[in-house]
């Protein structure tokens, strides 16, 4: 399934709604990347779609259960696959730079429900890691258009997360070379 930018946010709307017919009134935290952040900041066109709502964290990290369950009572009312939401790329929130959580921007409140989405320095750092193995993040790089300064900044991200990497044979030059090509090398 493809989900547009309208039925995102028709989505987070009724998972805000089912979270404060539960009673939830303390404020949850939802942070998200990729496509949908690039969809719901303004920074991908609304032509664009994703398969699903990549959550990165959750704040508090407890309240991650009651919004599964409200996600799912939401896919069955909007006809979504029950996965529409999920946190399966917390797994590679390392590879985000450091401190990205706090220039995240707050983009949507439904009931209880904050929608946090990466800054746009954050949101191109991450699809330049992300590209070499995802052909449409390299395709949502072009059309965002990255300066020569966010594109810095994502090579600093680049430079740190090879020396972090837990894989001593992990290798980042395919990333290096979108950056070369973001910027019109050869």
């Amino acid at each position: 399934m493809v989900l547009e930018a309208p039925q995102l946010e028709a989505a987070l709307r009724l998972t805000g709604q089912r979270l404060a017919q539960r009673g939830v009134e303390e404020k949850i935290r939802l942070y998200l990347v990729g496509g949908t952040a690039g969809l719901l900041s303004g920074l991908l066109s609304g032509t664009r779609s994703t398969g699903d709502v990549d959550v990165t964290d959750t704040e508090p990290s407890r309240a991650w259960e009651a919004i599964v369950q409200a996600a799912a009572e939401a896919a069955k009312e909007l006809d979504l696959p029950e996965t529409w939401l999920n946190n399966k790329c917390s797994m590679y929130a390392w590879y985000l730079p450091l401190g990205w959580k706090g220039r995240c921007v707050l983009a949507r409140t439904y009931g209880p429900l904050e929608v946090w989405l990466l800054d746009r320095r954050d949101f191109i750092a991450a699809k330049i890691v992300s590209a070499p193995k995802r052909p449409q993040d390299f395709e949502d790089l072009l059309a965002v258009g990255p300066s020569e300064e966010e594109l810095a900044f994502a090579e600093e991200n680049l430079d740190r997360v090879e020396r972090e990497s837990p894989d001593p044979d992990q290798s980042f030059e395919d990333a290096r070379a979108i950056l070369d090509a973001l910027r019109g090398e050869t």
